[in-house]
């Protein structure tokens, strides 16, 4: 029970986090929607495990404003070309956009964060991969430069205990 206390003081005395908006990747070259709609959830994701920033995905901003509503509100087309101003109105001074592409083999995934109150470009992140896996094993490191927090750590070369033990 004071362990359940403690947990709950350190959470209630922790800054609150800055909110970020994550738009939808675009999808270009050989990429379809679906394969970028699925990347984007794990971008969104890893955001979120991070810890700088408290996501807010692209289908969250949907719901909670109506996609018809929004289109009203702000005259929205399809590219979602004012994410900017719905970011404001939920309290996200960030925005994180981006592209996935695929041409001549090669996967490329772009990320940026854009500062929505400063009108500026945070910081960048551009990731190269011969295969979607192994894309999808660089997201930690496209997101903390695009986010520009600190790397994570590389991964470890050492064999998991189960394979030392055969």
């Amino acid at each position: 029970m004071l362990s359940t206390l403690v947990a709950c003081a350190l959470v209630a005395a922790s800054p609150p986090r800055p909110r970020l908006a994550v738009t939808s990747l675009a999808a270009a070259g050989e990429v379809d929607a679906a394969l970028a709609s699925a990347f984007t959830e794990s971008v969104t994701a890893e955001v979120a495990a991070r810890g700088y920033f408290e996501p807010i995905s692209s289908g969250e901003i949907a719901t909670l404003l109506g996609l018809e509503r929004q289109k009203q509100l702000f005259g929205c087309d399809e590219s979602g070309a004012c994410v900017t101003e719905i970011a404001a109105a939920l309290g996200a001074p960030f925005v994180m956009s981006g592209s996935l592409t695929k041409l001549q083999g090669l996967f490329q995934l772009n990320l940026q964060v854009i500062d929505t109150q400063k009108a500026r470009t945070v910081a960048r992140s551009t990731r190269l991969a011969k295969d979607f896996e192994s894309l999808r094993a660089l997201i930690p490191w496209a997101v903390a430069e695009a986010c520009g927090t600190p790397l994570p750590p590389p991964p470890s070369r050492a064999l998991p205990i189960t394979l030392l033990s055969v």
